[in-house]
């Protein structure tokens, strides 16, 4: 799965695509180099997806707590989704993945992003306010 997102993150024109599988080298690499995008699978069952937003979240460090973080989950079912969006994920994305909805998404990440909150349960994106939509004059 990994493989065929950087497969597809390259077509689209991102140039530096890094792959991990686990949450704590993620953490490292994040910490050293400027990333503009994470995408991690979302698994009840190996949640190195939600460990991985966790940490984003919460970083007081040298990281941007309000990185966008898109979800690939295994599942379309509205459980599975909420569950994303209530970890900290921007976006959620049923697997399989096809390559026009990733960038779909991507796209309305960087076009409309929301504002951010922190409080003692959650930290990520307010999922009660809409996006905030660009003025077209």
């Amino acid at each position: 799965m990994r493989a065929i997102i950087s497969d597809m993150l390259e077509a689209f024109g991102f140039d530096n695509v890094t792959e991990v599988a686990r949450s704590s080298t993620a953490f490292e690499i994040l910490a050293r180099n400027q990333v503009d995008l994470i995408i991690a699978q979302y698994e009840e069952d190996a949640p190195v997806g939600l460990q991985l937003t966790t940490m984003v979240r919460s970083a007081e460090d040298n990281l941007d707590p309000n990185l966008p973080i898109i979800f690939i989950t295994l599942s379309a079912d509205d459980d599975a989704v909420q569950k994303a969006y209530r970890c900290g994920a921007n976006a959620a994305i049923a697997s399989p993945v096809n390559a026009k909805e990733l960038f779909s998404t991507i796209c309305a990440l960087f076009e409309r992003q929301k504002p951010q909150v922190k409080s003692s349960h959650y930290a990520g994106p307010n999922q009660r306010q809409p996006s905030n939509q660009k003025k077209h004059h």
